[in-house]
């Protein structure tokens, strides 16, 4: 029986310590952005245990960039739009022309065949002669260049 009092004796005055308040224990942490560190000490007689733990800040995969497809621009002049409304006859005398053009250095307007009618801007528009009972044909003309783009409306019966 003496033998069971000394294995014994140890643990009941560690508990005895513990339950009356000697034992220590000292815990800290640190929240710092994505990282977290804590450590815990616990001494009780001459026992002491000590854990820490790390977790490293949360990797982010860098996000993918895709560009979208390039086109070559376009070099030449390009008509974008052109537009001149249907007569109203009898009576309409002159007909509106409206229109954008990019990439030109001279831009004019044809009626009937080849020839400067008038030489325009870039964008805007203009009164056209139309006389109603006759079909006219109207050409809008971009260069630059040498190239040239040509669009052509007609209107009349």
């Amino acid at each position: 029986m003496t033998s069971l009092r000394k294995l014994l004796l140890p643990a009941v005055l560690t508990s005895a310590l513990v339950v009356s308040g000697c034992g220590s224990t000292t815990k800290s942490s640190t929240d710092t952005a994505s990282t977290t560190t804590s450590t815990t000490s616990t001494t009780i007689a001459a026992t002491t245990t000590t854990a820490a733990t790390t977790t490293a800040p949360p990797t982010t995969a860098a996000p993918v960039v895709t560009s979208p497809p390039t086109t070559a621009a376009a070099t030449g002049p390009q008509i974008v739009s052109y537009s001149i409304p249907n007569p109203v006859c009898p009576g309409q005398v002159g007909l509106t022309a409206t229109w954008n053009v990019t990439g030109a250095d001279t831009i004019y307007f044809a009626i009937d065949g080849p020839g400067v009618y008038e030489y325009v801007g870039p964008s805007g528009s203009t009164v056209l002669p139309f006389t109603c009972g006759d079909q006219q044909e109207y050409f809008l003309v971009a260069v630059k260049d040498g190239q040239q783009v040509i669009r052509s409306k007609t209107r009349g019966p």
